[in-house]
């Protein structure tokens, strides 16, 4: 009983606790429970700062990482011959953004379905850029799938943040449907970046189904 009465008075935050436990030895900088996801930002003893949703790991300032998210915003605006107008569905920690919006002359959409990713992200503006402050650089707070349905523009490259296939939600990012929403704001020769990952049987999965709406 006695114990029972000092867990009644003395609670403690599940999820925080949850935080302590999987992001061992790191210190907690910055924490929102926003109405999408929670997201925290945490600082490893080297001085790493990492983006996590959920509890789940998106981004950080590591040096493997940032190259892999800058590279699926660098790759097609380099490919593209003459990028006006790119579309990023999903800020995350920013750097596929950031690495878009640094590209001469282009003018840049971000759809981000959480407005605590958004306040998270300027942790990491060292290697995003500082893309929320760029003039070029226009966030819209939104479900991606959605602005694709109603947005007018259309666009010469079409990219999208690092998003893992196997969290809950984000498997709608991958459909045929999805793509066939992105095909349909494209300009005459834009490009597409889709980033993959998962087992061997996922990645054809997620290829094929790309391909069906994206055979050249």
């Amino acid at each position: 009983p006695a114990i029972f009465m000092l867990a009644l008075f003395a609670p403690h935050d599940p999820f925080e606790q949850f935080l302590v436990q999987r992001y061992r030895g790191q210190k907690l900088i910055w924490r929102e429970e926003g109405v999408e996801a929670t997201v925290a930002i945490h600082e490893a003893r080297n001085g790493e700062l990492s983006l996590s949703l959920n509890g789940n790991h998106q981004a950080s300032t590591g040096s493997a990482m940032v190259r892999g998210h800058r590279a699926s915003g660098h790759w097609p605006m380099v490919l593209h011959p003459d990028p006006r107008e790119a579309l990023v569905i999903g800020l995350g920690g920013g750097a596929t953004a950031g690495a878009v919006s640094i590209h001469t002359g282009v003018d840049v959409d971000v759809v981000e379905l959480s407005a605590a990713v958004a306040r998270g992200a300027r942790f990491l503006d060292s290697i995003n850029y500082g893309v929320l402050s760029r003039p070029n650089v226009h966030l819209r707070i939104d479900d991606g799938r959605n602005f694709l349905l109603v947005t007018k523009r259309k666009y010469d490259v079409v990219t999208a943040d690092v998003i893992l296939p196997i969290y809950a939600g984000s498997g709608n990012l991958y459909s045929q449907e999805y793509f066939r929403l992105v095909r349909g704001v494209l300009k005459p020769g834009g490009l597409v970046l889709q980033w993959v990952a998962g087992t061997d049987a996922e990645y054809k999965i997620i290829a094929r189904t790309f391909l069906s709406v994206f055979p050249e």
